[in-house]
């Protein structure tokens, strides 16, 4: 697959230091938002400059010992205005989508995912935008099975928004918690490293075009 051939050799040849650019990983409010059948999203902002993600994490939660499968989307916020409210924009364009993976049994694990590209259902093809909405959807749960995202507020790096979207029938809607009097800021646990990467250029980018000619990639597979 063209696709999977470039970004590795782009990974092999490219350098550039990677830096934190969202980190919301570390006050634990103790608090878990339940998926479920539901897909739920985090709009977020981020921090520093670079923008070519290097890697993606989140902590989630799994009580199901059967075959549970996750699956990660980026969206824009792009979509209609909850509500017909500017500034509310739903999550609309989605510009990865990671496909279903298994996710094992767990109280509360971080899952990485570094390859945005080999096996994707929407390869990443471009740089992350300062803002967008990252979600995600587990199945295969039984009828008392729960799965889920954890909540924290610790935002070292970049910035996000006090409610969370949920995808019900109707399309997005916002979700939001008050434990009494108190508004608890429904964060999803998460971090994300991104790097910034020069334009491929001399011997390289020769390389590159060569590959597009190439009898033998229509063989060539994701490992």
């Amino acid at each position: 697959m063209l696709l999977c051939v470039v970004a590795v050799l782009l990974n092999l040849t490219q350098a550039g230091a990677v830096s934190l650019v969202y980190d919301n990983s570390t006050v634990d409010l103790n608090y878990n938002v339940k998926a479920s059948t539901y897909e739920v999203a985090d709009q977020i902002i981020l921090g520093g400059t670079d923008r070519s993600l290097a890697c993606f994490g989140f902590e989630y939660y799994n009580t199901s010992d059967s075959a549970v499968e996750a699956q990660v989307r980026f969206y824009l916020n792009d979509g209609k205005a909850f509500r017909g409210i500017a500034g509310w924009e739903t999550p609309g364009t989605v510009f990865y989508d990671s496909g279903l993976f298994e996710v094992g049994k767990t109280d509360r694990s971080t899952l990485w995912l570094k390859d945005f590209v080999c096996g994707a259902a929407v390869p990443l093809s471009m740089d992350l935008p300062d803002s967008f909405s990252w979600s995600v959807k587990f199945t295969g749960l039984g009828a008392d099975e729960h799965a889920g995202v954890t909540v924290y507020n610790g935002l070292e790096v970049g910035n996000n928004y006090n409610d969370y979207w949920v995808k019900k029938d109707r399309g997005w809607t916002l979700g939001y918690y008050k434990d009494g009097d108190k508004v608890v800021p429904m964060n999803f646990a998460a971090q994300i490293y991104a790097k910034s990467v020069p334009e491929p250029t001399g011997a390289l980018a020769i390389l590159i075009a060569g590959l597009v000619f190439a009898p033998w990639l229509h063989r060539r597979h994701c490992a």
